[in-house]
């Protein structure tokens, strides 16, 4: 009597388990970016007169950008068999400033940050990383990095922020801008 009842609860149970692994399965893309947006006050990174919020426009314009350099990867990054993580591998252009002999910065090329964010399924991650090279003032003026990984048939865009601090103003009136860097991404087919 308690057989039957038995091959039935591991029936079921094998029954399930194909549904919950076509679930579990890795979004695995590449993308390719799109936008670079700062979300505090528009910057003149050339120092061309013109100040954008879409800092794609300035980078284009330094040196050290090169657009091909510039993507997002999405892959199984399963460390374990009990949880299903996804590898975010990123490398995005950033500008660099430098100090002159009175204090004030300038912005001085481009260069890009490459990093690997790993996540559980269904969550989004948050990371601060730990740049102790003080003389990239803008590495090490990183206070954290976060990634949301895309649901099954979103995948098509992905956005990373950095909040950060870039300067801003000149002279005297310079302060630093504390605010997000967004870099989006769209899926390459």
């Amino acid at each position: 009597m308690f057989l039957p009842l038995i091959m039935l609860l591991f029936g079921c149970e094998k029954m399930k388990t194909p549904d919950n692994d076509a679930i579990d399965k890795p979004v695995t893309a590449e993308y390719k970016l799109v936008s670079v947006y700062w979300s505090g006050l528009a910057k003149d990174l050339n120092e061309d007169g013109l100040s954008y919020w879409e800092l794609s426009v300035e980078f284009e314009k330094m040196m050290g950008f090169y657009e091909p350099d510039y993507f997002l990867r999405v892959t199984d990054g399963n460390l374990s068999r009990s949880e299903v993580q996804y590898a975010f591998n990123f490398s995005v252009p950033y500008p660099v400033f430098m100090a002159d002999d009175e204090g004030i910065f300038h912005y001085t090329e481009i260069r890009t940050f490459k990093q690997t964010i790993y996540t559980e399924k269904n969550q989004h991650r948050r990371i601060i990383p730990i740049h102790t090279d003080m003389e990239d003032n803008f590495l090490s003026r990183i206070e954290e990095i976060e990634v949301y990984r895309p649901e099954q048939g979103e995948e098509d865009e992905v956005d990373l922020t950095v909040l950060c601090s870039l300067p801003d103003g000149s002279g005297e009136q310079q302060t630093m801008d504390h605010n997000c860097l967004h870099y989006t991404f769209k899926r390459i087919e």
